[in-house]
Order: structure tokens, then sequence, then C-alpha cells
């Protein structure tokens, strides 16, 4: 007979480690699901993007019951397992410009940004809480005086 034998400290902060890997899998798949089932389509606005080293994040703002949310969680990123056609939609994304996202009350840090459906519309844009301004060019604009 073999005896197996006492777990060691070290193992211990393996099984925490991978216990907490697997909370954050499981808690991002529900709140991705939350916001599907939920169905709440928002206006939002695509703020900034900060690029780092390895990563890219893609900031927009939306209003939700008069107040303005700003979140990074928005569902967008470049991955390795995006297709040609997402990652040129993702690059395609322009600032100061409006899109559909998901939304859920619940989790307000977290929205589904759809890229591919761009909002031009500026009736719906207002309703959504936020000013919308073009400038029309001039007939001098441009010209040196």
């Amino acid at each position: 007979m073999t005896k197996i034998g006492k777990l060691k400290f070290g193992h211990y902060y393996g099984i925490i480690f991978v216990s907490f890997l697997c909370f954050i899998f499981i808690r991002s798949y529900v709140i991705e699901k939350d916001i599907e089932k939920s169905k709440t389509e928002i206006v939002a606005k695509f703020v900034r993007k900060d690029k780092s080293v390895k990563t890219t994040a893609f900031y927009f703002g939306f209003y939700y019951q008069g107040k303005y949310f700003e979140t990074c969680g928005s569902g967008i990123s470049y991955s390795m397992f995006n297709s040609n056609k997402e990652t040129n939609m993702i690059d395609s994304l322009k600032i100061n410009h409006f899109y559909y996202a998901k939304f859920d009350p619940i989790h307000k840090d977290n929205i589904i940004v759809n890229p591919s459906e761009e909002i031009t519309d500026s009736t719906k844009i207002t309703n959504a809480g936020f000013e919308y301004n073009i400038k029309k060019p001039t007939a001098n604009s441009g010209l040196a005086q």
C-alpha cells in the first residue's frame, strides 16, 4: 500500500490560485449571459482607446437613468481568436462616434458593444442623453487669407 502524503504549504497556494481563476472565468461568463438575456439596448459613445504594451482598452460612455457611466468593459478586445473581419471592425471604431450596445442594469460596469452598428441618427443620440452637434464647414474655412 502506498501512503498519500500530506499537502505541502505550496500546494495550498496552487489550489487557491486555480480556484481563483475558475471563479473569474465563471463570473465573466455569467455576466455576459445576464447582459445577453437582458436585451436592453443603449447608445454608447466611443470615448477613448488606451494602448499599453500587451493590451488595448476601449472606453465607452453611456447614460442610464440620467447618470453618465464610462466603462472599459465593452466586450471588445484584440485577441488571437478574432477573425480578420472582427479585427477590421475593431480597427474601424472611431472616437466620438456612437454605437449600439447591450446593457444589464445589474452589471453597470459591463456592456457589450456591437462595433458593426454605428448610430448616425441624431434623434436616437440625443434621446440617449448625448449632445449631437454637426459642425458645418463655412465658406471661408480652409482658405488662407
